[in-house]
């Protein structure tokens, strides 16, 4: 890692690595050129919990990550499978990962259950909220940004 750049982390499907639940990115341009001359450490807390790609999507059953992490609502699947364990299960391991790289600050996907920043997926609807990577890096005063606040 070359120390004399600022460091951060970004979610990984923005950087164009193909680990969204549909087994696609989200490739962001804008992200890719706010990184510039910056050391990048991606994450995908998904994948880091062991739920692989493709995979099928999770919702919040209430709630959010915050609460999730407080053990106050749950997380499942598409097929109704409980996902909330394996949700912050890689949250802390991409917590980690960026703590051990040294990065302030996070790019994150802007509606994803671990990363959502303002909004996530409830079952049939999108609600405000943060998704349960972001709700522990603000927690650890990392601090967090949309990928849609990105110019």
């Amino acid at each position: 890692m070359d120390e004399s750049k600022p460091i951060i982390g970004v979610s990984a499907c923005l950087l164009g690595e193909a680990c969204r639940h549909d087994g696609d990115d989200a490739d962001r341009p804008a992200v890719r050129r706010a990184c510039a001359g910056h050391t990048v450490v991606p994450v995908c807390p998904e994948v880091l919990g062991g739920m692989g790609t493709p995979r099928p999507p999770v919702h919040f059953l209430t709630g959010d990550g915050a609460t999730a992490l407080a053990v106050e609502s749950g997380i499942v699947d598409d097929s109704g499978v409980e996902r909330t364990e394996a949700m912050i299960a890689g949250a802390r391991i991409a917590l980690q990962r960026i703590l051990d790289a040294g990065a302030s600050r996070v790019i994150l996907k802007e509606r994803s259950p671990s990363c959502g920043v303002r909004c996530v997926h409830h079952a049939d609807q999108v609600v405000p909220g943060i998704g349960v990577f972001a709700a522990l890096l603000r927690q650890h005063d990392v601090q967090i940004m949309s990928d849609e606040e990105v110019g």
